[in-house]
């Protein structure tokens, strides 16, 4: 099975099972939270996933992988941040913003369930994603 299967399966396995919301803008977002430099810094983002009353809490897909897997330690920068884009390129196997990168977790996406869970199972069903002038249907830049 291909990285790119393994983690489309992976993804459909946490919004599942997730209590939190899922919002393809943003990596994290705590309601009520400023956006700064330390959105990205790994003990606000462990502190993030310690307190499970964070009422409203929002993760991307990559985001879900993430917190998931408790960031794993390799992707911590030596100043204590997260390399969330090395992190997802890794998890699908590819580079950073290639299609198949794009396809699962570009911030254009829709966060609308129905069509997260149509991508990822495109991807499951064919080990790749459409071309791009297909996207459309599955919520490329979709309100």
């Amino acid at each position: 099975m291909s990285k790119l299967v393994e983690t489309a399966k992976r993804c459909k396995e946490i919004l599942q099972n997730t209590e939190y919301k899922l919002d393809m803008v943003d990596w994290a977002i705590v309601p009520g939270a400023e956006f700064d430099d330390y959105t990205f810094k790994i003990d606000r983002l462990k502190e993030l996933a310690a307190d499970k009353n964070a009422c409203g809490t929002t993760y991307c897909l990559a985001g879900f992988l993430a917190l998931e897997a408790d960031y794993p330690k390799e992707y911590v920068t030596s100043d204590g941040y997260f390399d969330h884009i090395t992190f997802a390129a890794d998890a699908v196997g590819t580079k950073e913003f290639s299609t198949e990168y794009d396809f699962l977790f570009n911030a254009a996406w829709s966060s609308k369930l129905e069509l997260v869970h149509k991508r990822l199972d495109y991807v499951i069903e064919h080990d790749a994603v459409p071309c791009l002038d297909d996207w459309k249907e599955y919520g490329w830049y979709d309100e």
